[in-house]
């Protein structure tokens, strides 16, 4: 006998909001699908015969392992009653049938009736419902498939949830049978969903969600009801606790990519109401819970695999570069690939990007695979879809490649594609007579399809490269065409006219991307604020898994550093460690917001405060710890906001040399000029000296012969720190990358004994520049690259008989000066004069 459950009580919940439906009460059934009963068959004919063999004492009873297919009861071993199956549709009625104390179920068919005995009442009651529901299944199903008519789809579908939510039988498969049912309308009939009343239906189908996840098509069809109609009730009301149920119990959202696109289209459907920032908030508090601790650990990672996907969409799919309006011929197609391809790649970039979808046409087959090796790989139902495409002489496309396991759904071609090495790699297509026609490049929108953070397939006019492989063991294909603008479906896929599967965000422009970073960034911020989600969202973002666009955005870095400061701000060394690099050699969040990075729009306010952290924590690692603040990429940050009067980093300045970390001399004079050009640092630095005497010794024997300023100081820093000591022995000065202007020419001709000057890529000009020549006689290199000097200035330069070498490259030097230059410099041995007129 088949396993059977126990008789119990209802326990399921209500429907959902506003749908009035209510859940069968008493004893309740397991769903069966097959089973060993006793059968005997009746016949209905009346003649004196027939009524003597039917008759109790004659009836010829069958074992059987009755199977309840989908369409009909048939038995494992037919024979007998059982050679035949019986059909569901040709079933006229059924019931209990108890007489002599058998428990009987009675099936009348068209010329007899079929007698299942079970062994107890329990179990016959549940072989009755069982087979009552998979006979409505079936009805439903025809019913459904083949009618054309709105107000007959809204009833039949009502009806059936009805059913599915009244009926005692209980299993995982009975709510899901009406949403496998309503995926597959969405296939093969997208029209008759688009007639109906879209917000009944949804508003029926929301009992059956609260416990089950939608299926691909529902959670697209649920995604283009956020993106069309973002102030619905249907989003704020209905979907949240799907959302919810989603975030709450999806274990991978690159399994189920339309998952994680639906909640994104929600979330941004939130956003766009009128107090849009409050509502994300919200819903973000409402999935963490009142209590200090979410009881949802899922929550946590689903929220932020959400977030860096959309992040991604923004940055790393070309959304900022789109095709140009032209069309393309087949001739010329190839070449048009060619330029939008190096359009917007600049030279030696690593750039890559998530994009990758590839349209094709049919008749381009390779000689590496037979059709018998191609069925083996692309599976039996997508070949058959194929070569009907192909005989019609329609055009076709791919949706996946063979790394993406796609959903099966009746009606919808689904598989896995290979690289063909000799498909043509231009876009085309086949009109009816099978010849190749032009194609709109302008006409043709594809979207990415994502695999948690990032997506599989192949790019449209290139060839796949080697994938790169992120910390959630994604796959990332290098870059190659930007983001097309519209969007077409293509004929045979999923049914009549099929699209390519959308697994991404959609972003047009750059004002919508703007939004988006904006909304998920701010999702992150939120996450942030909550004590028990710090240490795993710290976590999560470590190894800075976000796209190098991202980091160089207004609107990102401003709300990341608000994550960083909180961060920062957190006792646990579990949080607040993780904004160190990974590993050695590898930035981390500590380097991206250091004073003149690009992610950098404060002034040092982050790297003050992680810094003020990492000192009070590691104890055991300060020494480390600083000495890697002295390194060439940190030391310049660390000195210029000692400089500006950052308490924090004068007591690190003090603390350097206290612990005899530098070793060089003059950078050690330069570490006590820094000091010593603010109130507190000579405050702090009275009382070091106090406890070390050699530093005072130190600088009386005269100041650094060596100098480097931090990039991005300003005319004020360089006054500031030259005024605070002695710098009579300066012999070698570098202000490269920094902002200073020729102002600061006053102050450097009071260093006579300067020899060396590199003023590459500032603000210094012409006016600085005769200042220094009248003065500096003693200089020998001088670098003025990418400065704005023109030849009224550069001039001037004759002037300085020492000069061995100069640096023009990039500035404004004219090939007269070129020539006076060289006749008035004796001394001269190199002159770079690279990217200007003399050139």
């Amino acid at each position: 006998m088949a396993n059977a459950s126990e008789p119990g009580n209802a326990t399921s919940n209500s429907g959902g909001p506003k749908t009035g439906f209510t859940v069968a009460a008493g004893t309740r059934y397991a769903l069966l699908h097959e089973g060993d009963v006793q059968i005997c068959w009746l016949n209905h004919t009346r003649t004196l015969v027939s009524k003597i063999l039917s008759s109790k004492y004659l009836r010829r009873w069958e074992q059987h392992h009755v199977v309840l297919d989908q369409g009909e009861i048939r038995s494992a071993s037919p024979c007998g009653v059982m050679e035949s199956p019986i059909l569901y549709s040709a079933i006229e009625d059924m019931g209990k049938w108890d007489t002599g104390q058998k428990f009987c179920l009675r099936i009348t068919v068209g010329d007899g009736s079929m007698l299942l005995q079970a062994g107890n009442a329990y179990l016959r009651d549940q072989w009755l419902y069982s087979i009552k529901w998979k006979r409505a299944v079936h009805r439903y199903r025809r019913i459904l498939t083949n009618n054309q008519r709105p107000e007959v789809l809204m009833k039949e579908i009502k009806s059936l949830i009805d059913m599915s939510l009244k009926t005692q039988l209980q299993d995982d498969s009975i709510h899901q049978v009406p949403l496998e049912i309503f995926s597959q309308l969405l296939v093969k009939n997208p029209e008759l969903i688009e007639k109906a009343d879209q917000e009944c239906l949804i508003r029926h189908m929301a009992p059956l969600l609260e416990d089950n996840q939608p299926s691909i098509e529902i959670a697209e069809f649920f995604s283009k009801i956020c993106r069309d109609s973002p102030r619905s009730e249907i989003v704020t009301s209905i979907f949240t606790p799907i959302i919810q149920r989603i975030l709450k119990h999806t274990s991978d959202f690159g399994k189920f990519p339309r998952l994680r696109m639906f909640v994104q289209d929600y979330i941004l459907a939130l956003n766009s109401q009128n107090d849009g920032t409050t509502s994300v908030k919200a819903f973000i508090k409402s999935m963490h819970g009142p209590a200090s601790a979410c009881p949802h650990h899922r929550v946590l990672y689903n929220l932020v695999s959400v977030c860096l996907a959309a992040i991604y969409s923004c940055f790393e799919d070309g959304v900022y570069h789109t095709i140009p309006e032209h069309k393309t011929t087949p001739s010329s197609t190839s070449s048009s690939m060619s330029s939008l391809e190096s359009s917007d790649q600049t030279p030696g970039s690593d750039r890559k990007t998530t994009f990758n979808t590839r349209a094709c046409y049919p008749g381009d087959t390779s000689p590496k695979y037979t059709p018998d090796e191609k069925r083996k790989i692309y599976g039996p139902n997508i070949m058959s879809s194929v070569d009907s495409l192909v005989d019609n002489g329609k055009a076709f496309g791919v949706l996946n490649n063979e790394l993406y396991k796609s959903h099966g759904a009746e009606g919808r071609v689904n598989g896995h594609c290979r690289e063909d090495s000799n498909m043509d790699s231009s876009v085309e297509s086949v009109n009816s007579q099978g010849t190749k026609s032009d194609v709109a490049v302008n006409e043709v929108k594809l979207r990415m399809d994502y695999n948690d953070l990032g997506a599989t397939g192949y790019t449209i006019g290139t060839r796949p490269k080697r994938p790169n492989v992120d910390i959630d063991g994604n796959l990332h294909f290098s870059p190659k065409l930007q983001y097309p603008q519209k969007m077409v479906p293509v004929t045979g896929l999923g049914g009549k006219n099929g699209v390519l599967r959308v697994k991404s965000l959609l972003i047009t422009d750059k004002v919508m991307a703007e939004r988006v970073t904006r909304c998920f960034v701010t999702i992150l911020e939120e996450m942030s604020t909550y004590e028990d989600w710090r240490p795993g969202l710290a976590m999560l973002l470590h190894p800075i898994p976000f796209p190098k666009g991202a980091l160089t955005n207004d609107t990102f870095a401003k709300h990341m550093r608000n994550v960083i400061l909180t961060f920062a701000g957190d006792e646990r060394c579990e949080v607040h460690c993780m904004i160190l690099p990974v590993r050695e050699g590898k930035d981390g969040w500590f380097h991206i917001f250091c004073p003149g990075s690009s992610t950098c729009n404060d002034e040092g306010e982050v790297f003050s405060a992680v810094v003020d952290r990492l000192m009070n924590c590691l104890c055991n690692k300060r020494k480390k710890f600083l000495t890697s603040l002295m390194k060439e990429e940190m030391r310049g940050p660390s000195l210029l906001l000692a400089l500006r009067g950052d308490k924090t980093l004068i007591k690190v300045l003090c603390l350097i040399l206290e612990m005899n970390i530098v070793i060089d001399n003059d950078l050690k004079l330069q570490l006590i000029a820094t000091l010593e050009s603010t109130d507190y640092g000579q405050m702090m630095y009275s009382i070091l000296c106090q406890k070390q005497s050699q530093l005072r010794e130190l600088q009386k024997e005269g100041g650094p012969t060596c100098l480097t300023m931090p990039s991005k100081s300003t005319d004020a820093d360089l006054v500031r720190i030259l005024s605070s000591g002695s710098f009579g022995n300066l012999v070698s000065l570098s202000l490269a990358f920094t902002q200073v202007t020729s102002t600061c020419a006053e102050h450097l001709i009071k260093l006579p004994t300067l020899t060396y000057l590199n003023l590459w890529s500032t603000q210094f000009g012409d006016a600085g520049l005769i200042l220094l020549s009248e003065h500096l006689h003693k200089l020998q290199v001088l670098n003025l690259c990418e400065t704005p000097v023109t030849d009224k200035g550069l001039e001037s330069i004759k002037a300085m008989k020492s000069l061995q070498h100069l640096n023009l490259n990039s500035t404004k030097l004219s090939p007269d000066t070129y020539e006076l230059l060289k006749e008035n410099l004796p001394g001269l041995r190199s002159m770079d004069i690279r990217y200007t007129d003399a050139w």
